[in-house]
């Protein structure tokens, strides 16, 4: 694809951010889904968009959530649309969709959940309360259990402190 200039990109008014905040290779990404929605795909493809240690305030900040939503490949083969949200204390990334786990023998009762990472909550195994070192998220399985009346989530294993490069997916929000 050919560089673009910032003129060029204002000029498509979907997205009015200032362009000194975006590197070239951001903006051309950017205009490949909106040359894409403009020409009538159907799809609104999901783009790399950084990684979980980017996140900064429960957003990746070139990719504000104002205007994008995001995904994982966790033990998936395609992105998985996430929520990130924020408590108390901390932060929380979680699949919005629950998928199959604990599942394998899946004769013995896989459940319904995912997977979620979180960031400076009071969790005994985050950094707050002395886990993880500072600024490393936490990955946790969870899954629907029908222990009570209204429904709950139960956490039940993980994969411990979260430095690994988790690629966050983005694409803009219809």
């Amino acid at each position: 694809m050919q560089a673009v200039t910032h003129s060029a990109f204002f000029a498509f008014g979907t997205i009015a951010f200032v362009s000194q905040l975006f590197a070239e290779q951001d903006i051309n990404k950017i205009l490949a889904i909106q040359q894409a929605q403009l020409q009538g795909f159907a799809s609104n493809p999901w783009l790399d968009c950084g990684i979980i240690t980017d996140f900064v305030n429960c957003e990746l900040p070139r990719y504000p959530a104002t205007h994008y939503e995001y995904a994982v490949a966790y033990n998936t083969t395609e992105p998985v649309p996430v929520l990130c949200s924020k408590w108390n204390y901390g932060y929380r990334i979680a699949n919005k969709q629950p998928y199959l786990v604990d599942s394998d023998a899946p004769d013995k009762n896989p459940k319904l959940g995912g997977s979620m990472w979180y960031l400076d909550t009071l969790a005994a195994d985050d950094a707050k309360a002395g886990g993880c070192p500072a600024g490393q998220w936490r990955q946790r399985y969870w899954y629907i259990t029908n222990k009570d009346p209204e429904g709950s989530l139960l956490t039940y294993a993980s994969n411990g402190c979260y430095s690994k490069d988790l690629k966050i997916y983005c694409k803009i929000r219809r």
